[in-house]
């Protein structure tokens, strides 16, 4: 065998490597603790901005339906908004009931994409194509 072919066999050589769970335990904590050090302020907020919904499906556990008494005014939404994105927010999520009901919430979209994404869980019943291009100009992502 000439010296080439002994050179290529070497780099072919794969040694199995010794690590054992508690080093790749170690490994993947160390990096995880890398990412929560890196960010600052909360990652994800689920606001439910309304208990009212237009469905009133069996299968719904929240029990939704009318409004409630004592919700947020449009005044008192923006300024948690704002608050919100002081404290470094990265995402919110704007769910209900359904937040399609509430006559503000592109109002609460369009704050809030200000500061950080903005994603929406609805029941789509009020999602047409105008609905859903005046969000994505509000400013929300998903």
């Amino acid at each position: 065998m000439d010296d080439l072919s002994k050179e290529k066999d070497k780099r072919t050589i794969r040694r199995p490597m010794s690590l054992s769970p508690q080093d790749v335990y170690d490994f993947t904590f160390a990096k995880y603790r890398q990412e929560v050090d890196r960010l600052r302020g909360p990652v994800l907020l689920a606001w439910e901005v309304t208990n009212a919904c237009d469905m009133h499906c069996r299968h719904c556990g929240l029990d939704s339906g009318l409004p409630l008494e004592d919700e947020l005014t449009t005044e008192e939404a923006l300024r948690i908004l704002d608050e919100l994105g002081n404290i470094g927010l990265k995402h919110l999520l704007l769910v209900g009931g359904e937040p399609l009901v509430r006559p503000d919430i592109l109002k609460l979209a369009a704050r809030g994409a200000r500061y950080f994404t903005v994603g929406i869980n609805t029941n789509g019943y009020r999602l047409g194509r105008e609905m859903a291009e005046r969000l994505r100009e509000a400013g929300v992502s998903q």
